[in-house]
């Protein structure tokens, strides 16, 4: 039943993904207001991304399909990226930033439904009133601003199959590839109006990848995601199989793998300028290899 609604989920974002470039891309890629930004002294980071790790196989035909899920909440990868995310806002940009307790399905639900357009589709619509938890969440912990690290979807060209958050996802279409990627994005709620500032991939390439040079290629959606080449067999054996240390080379990866597109991510955010906000040089080559 969970890993239903997992992959229901992961085609609803994938639908909503192409939406903002249809609409122009005007929070996923456009700069924040500097004014939203200055109101930002005391933020709120959430992670709701990383308790749940995807097995996914895409065959030559539909029949050799695979998808499978493992709970690794035991992990508690969403406190370990909430830290990262909570000191590169202290340390660079002075931010007071803070993660009182919150429920992560009220959390989820706020990423996907604050802004109307955001519309049902797939999901069914929100369960919670979405912006009632946000202004709940934001007045008892006297917060400008909540960070929400959530599930993102990428579909992969050539197939029906949409993939995302922590996966390891296999092909055999369009060049025989294993890869585990950590897919989601950031997005800024502004508690005074409940609206959403700015949304970015988590990337270490924050320039629009919907340009030619960034087009999708058979080991990589899109560069600049986190990131990492994977056994082929063991990407293609069922999660109940692996053994403990396998499952533990995942889990250090997806932790060491985060911590560019982190810094680089929070950069374009952040960044109160636009020489600060636009791509290093650096940022583009590391890219280009492996994040």
């Amino acid at each position: 039943m969970r890993t239903q609604q997992i992959k229901t989920t992961l085609r609803f974002l994938g639908v909503l993904s192409f939406s903002f470039w249809l609409s122009g891309c005007a929070t996923m890629y456009s700069p924040a207001e500097q004014g939203d930004l200055a109101r930002m002294k005391r933020v709120g980071v959430v992670s709701v991304v990383g308790s749940v790790l995807t097995r996914q196989y895409t065959g030559l035909t539909i029949f050799n399909n695979e998808y499978e899920t493992l709970d690794v909440s035991v992990w508690d990868l969403d406190a370990v990226y909430e830290d990262k995310l909570r000191n590169e806002l202290r340390k660079k940009y002075g931010i007071d930033a803070v993660t009182p307790p919150f429920s992560k399905n009220e959390m989820q639900q706020v990423d996907l439904f604050i802004d109307p357009w955001n519309a049902p589709l797939l999901t069914g619509g929100p369960t919670v009133d979405v912006r009632g938890a946000l202004h709940n969440y934001c007045n008892a912990n006297m917060l400008d601003g909540v960070l929400i690290l959530n599930r993102e979807a990428r579909n992969d060209p050539g197939t029906n199959q949409y993939f995302g958050g922590p996966v390891i996802y296999t092909r055999l279409m369009f060049g025989s590839s294993s890869s585990l990627y950590m897919i989601s994005r950031l997005a800024l709620l502004d508690c005074a109006s409940g609206k959403r500032v700015v949304t970015r991939w988590l990337s270490s390439d924050q320039a629009s990848p919907f340009t030619l040079k960034k087009l999708f290629v058979p080991e990589r959606p899109h560069r600049g995601l986190p990131w990492r080449p994977f056994n082929k067999k063991l990407a293609m054996t069922p999660l109940a199989q692996w053994t403990p240390e396998e499952l533990k080379q995942v889990y250090d990866k997806l932790i060491v793998m985060t911590d560019r597109p982190v810094e680089v991510t929070l950069r374009s955010i952040f960044a109160q300028d636009a020489s600060a906000s636009a791509p290093k040089k650096s940022d583009t080559i590391a890219a280009s290899v492996a994040e």
